[in-house]
């Protein structure tokens, strides 16, 4: 949602994270795919490479290129928006986000927060498709 506002940098780095995510339960959807895809074109940053790019990092080498207060939080809200993109926040994820929001400097009940702030958001889609009746 704010994801726009990034520097390019971090806007490269927030894909990469997100990359990472995506593997650590041990299985890339179609969701997860189409989500970094859309969140690349909507920053217009390409989300080619990005697989190979993160073999052999670390999540603190991932982390690193964030500094500024608004880019974690922004970073935060996107990895657990792909993280719900297949509709399984799975354990293995909310550890993965926890690890990252530790390393970002950001505590477990902000990381709470967030995630409460991203259901509600994807509650509030799917209330809207029933509305003018769209099949979720």
């Amino acid at each position: 949602m704010f994801a726009d506002t990034l520097e390019s940098t971090e806007k490269r780095a927030l894909l990469r994270l997100m990359a990472f995510l995506t593997v650590v339960d041990g299985k890339i959807t179609q969701e997860e795919i189409t989500y970094l895809h859309q969140i690349s074109t909507y920053m217009e940053a390409s989300a080619e490479g990005l697989f190979e790019e993160i073999a052999g990092k670390t999540i603190e080498d991932l982390c690193s290129t964030f500094e500024r207060s608004q880019a974690k939080t922004i970073a935060l809200i996107e990895l657990i928006n792909i993280a719900y993109a297949d509709g399984d926040y799975s354990e293995p994820e909310r550890v993965g986000v926890r690890k990252i929001a530790d390393l970002l400097g950001t505590n477990e009940r902000e990381v709470e927060k967030l995630e409460r702030w991203v259901e509600q958001g994807l509650e509030w889609k799917v209330a809207g498709k029933r509305l003018v009746g769209i099949a979720s």
